[in-house]
């Protein structure tokens, strides 16, 4: 049976000050901290437990002392529990994974370090425990979007709520020569080559915070320093509840359609440039059958030079067909030279 076993808070209070132990010193740290803190004997029973250990649980502090550590962990199978809380006691600091069950029966992913502490000469375990479940849920979706993203072509980078990247996929490392550890715990802004990059990364930072889609195209840079035209999406990862619990990017080299669009617009340029100095005569020209003068648009009939002259950039040079030649000198008691 423990020493300790047995004994409320204030008998085990009693019992320390009594040995003389700091526990204003102790006091201090299991109250201050924001993760659970839970001080259990060697037989698992709890003797302290702070604020926040209460609110991880949902029982109050008095509940706490009634319970033993197995109560809050009815997920652990026994016998795994023992082994653990016997390596605890040899002296080997724990760093485990386990579900809390809380007063009102869900189950709360935790992250639990625990060590053991001597007070007054007697052993106990010193446990921190802290809520991980959003960071699980983090976790998962980057496991999910490891999966999809593999089998894209685009490039795909996923950063944290400091905007640190925590996920880049195969075509990311094809696309900038990067690995994936190489950019890990990195700010995208080392990617943008853009001369006024510091205020383009600002606002794009800026306007996925605030849980909006930011798109549009930048110059971004790769590992061996050359340059693309990139066409950048980053947008939001958020909860079944709207709380954003990461930021997400794809890029897409588009050196290839922007040169595609310089040259449909250089030969738009050249197109303009010819129609410029082209007048075409289009649909039926209304022409005397007798004189061969042509009617325009205001009912005048002009002469089939002047219409052509006016709608068209040619000139004409008179001259005569060897048939007319011969009728006009015929006529004129010449003969003509061409027969």
């Amino acid at each position: 049976m423990s020493h300790w076993e047995g004994m409320t808070k204030t008998q085990l209070i009693n019992e320390l000050e009594a040995r003389g132990v700091w526990l204003e010193r102790l006091g201090a740290i299991v109250d201050g901290s924001r993760d659970a803190v839970i001080i259990s004997d060697e037989d698992s029973c709890v003797m302290l437990a702070n604020f926040a250990a209460c609110e991880l649980t949902g029982y109050s502090e008095a509940e706490l002392l009634e319970m033993r550590g197995p109560d809050l962990l009815p997920e652990v199978d026994p016998d795994t529990y023992d082994q653990v809380n016997r390596r605890i006691m040899d002296g080997e600091d724990i760093m485990i994974e386990a579900d809390f069950r809380r007063k009102d029966g869900t189950m709360v992913a935790t992250e639990m370090g625990i060590r053991r502490i001597m007070i007054a000469g007697t052993p106990f375990k010193h446990t921190i425990a802290r809520d991980i479940t959003e960071r699980k849920r983090t976790e998962e979706a980057l496991r999910l979007m490891s999966l999809i993203t593999r089998q894209v072509s685009d490039s795909v980078i996923a950063a944290d709520l400091d905007f640190r990247i925590i996920f880049s996929n195969v075509a990311f490392e094809r696309l900038y020569g990067y690995s994936s550890g190489e950019v890990l715990g990195r700010i995208p802004d080392f990617l943008n080559a853009e001369p006024v990059a510091p205020e383009i990364q600002q606002e794009i930072y800026d306007t996925v915070s605030d849980g909006r889609p930011w798109r549009g195209e930048v110059l971004n840079r790769r590992r061996d320093n050359s340059t693309f035209p990139c066409e950048l999406s980053v947008f939001p990862l958020a909860d079944e509840e709207g709380r954003i619990f990461a930021f997400a990017g794809t890029q897409r080299d588009i050196t290839d359609r922007k040169q595609a669009e310089e040259e449909r617009e250089a030969l738009i340029v050249e197109l303009r440039e010819a129609l410029q100095q082209v007048k075409t005569l289009r649909g039926i020209v209304p022409i005397c059958s007798n004189c061969k003068k042509v009617r325009d648009d205001r009912g005048f009939w002009q002469q089939v030079e002047d219409y052509v002259r006016e709608h068209t950039e040619a000139e004409f040079r008179h001259g005569l067909c060897v048939d007319c030649m011969s009728e006009f000198y015929s006529k004129n008691g010449v003969e003509s030279s061409r027969k």
